[in-house]
């Protein structure tokens, strides 16, 4: 049995990391839930006490999951070092630190393992990168890949629940006025699609589509061109990435390829179905829909849950592996 600790627990991230400790059995002796302020939080029919993060010490934790943005994790990194503590980290703060593992547990955790056992910290990538390091992965195991272009539709919960209250608050309003103001992000969201996420840099990409290339090819050691572009849609729950691969792979090969990873559903042809962001939301899975191979090029449409699937599960199941190791050596 396992100490446990999650900081952000209040948040959807934290949240969700909660219920899939609990769904997949973790086995945990004591839990401490971490925010910024003292509150209750509702789970499964109980209410579960959130303590302050400022006045915990990490000594009692033997793993902690960090669901906060990177300005909280750097505040308390020394305390939880100096603790003995694993480290799962879902924000960006250490993702392409050049000494800490950045893992997907279906794809580069064995080859992480030595690093992580020795330094005891891992990062989790962001929800666009993992899916599709997940998909590349599989298909570079039959076929050569140097270039994939994507869009990502993401879902306004990738910014937290501030993001989901502002759709709802300008979709209400929508109905009963013809004048909005934006409510969380840049520009209205509601019945629209921005075309930007984070900033722009020199070469008038976005540091959300920058970072996703640099994490892709960090996991996936291969250098690869990607070609991203990353739009917010007014959907609660549920990212989208629009996948085009040249490469001579046939389409009945990368059925079979994607078939091979747990983690991903493929709707086939014979399905004659697709799974929608929306339809996601709350499922394990990562769904590959409507793939084919036309002109040299194989395309897909891939969905799956942002917060459970491009996030929770990940940390989760390197914690898996992580007590596996702490098993076999004691």
């Amino acid at each position: 049995m396992f100490n446990i600790a999650i900081i952000g627990a209040s948040g959807l991230i934290g949240r969700s990391i909660l219920s899939v400790l609990h769904e997949r059995k973790f086995p945990i002796k004591n839990l401490y839930l971490l925010a910024r302020k003292e509150q209750e939080i509702s789970f499964d029919d109980k209410v579960f006490k959130c303590n302050r993060l400022d006045e915990f010490d990490f000594k009692s934790a033997d793993i902690v999951f960090n669901a906060t943005d990177r300005s909280v994790i750097m505040k308390y990194m020394g305390d939880i070092v100096e603790s003995g503590a694993f480290l799962i980290d879902k924000s960006d703060a250490l993702r392409m630190d050049k000494d800490v593992p950045l893992v997907v547990s279906e794809v580069n955790y064995e080859i992480n393992k030595d690093k992580i056992e020795a330094n005891k910290i891992v990062a989790s990538p962001n929800c666009v990168a993992m899916p599709a390091a997940i998909i590349l992965s599989a298909l570079l195991r039959k076929t050569k890949i140097s270039h994939v272009f994507m869009t990502a539709l993401q879902s306004v919960s990738g910014v937290g629940g501030s993001g989901t209250k502002g759709l709802l608050e300008e979709t209400k309003k929508s109905l009963m006025s013809s004048h909005l103001n934006p409510a969380y992000f840049e520009k209205v969201i509601a019945f629209d699609i921005l075309p930007k996420i984070g900033e722009i840099n020199s070469d008038l990409s976005s540091t959300e589509e920058l970072k996703i290339k640099k994490e892709i090819n960090k996991i996936i050691k291969n250098k690869l061109y990607m070609h991203v572009t990353c739009a917010r849609v007014p959907v609660l729950t549920g990212h989208a990435i629009d996948m085009h691969i040249p490469c001579d792979l046939s389409r009945e090969d990368a059925v079979k390829a994607l078939k091979s990873m747990e983690c991903i559903h493929v709707c086939d042809r014979e399905d004659n179905t697709y799974v929608t962001q929306r339809e996601s939301a709350g499922e394990d899975e990562i769904f590959v829909n409507r793939i084919r191979h036309i002109d040299g090029v194989l395309s897909m449409w891939v969905s799956y849950d942002n917060i459970r699937s491009g996030g929770a599960i990940n940390g989760v199941k390197i914690a898996e592996k992580i007590i596996q190791s702490l098993k076999s050596t004691n």
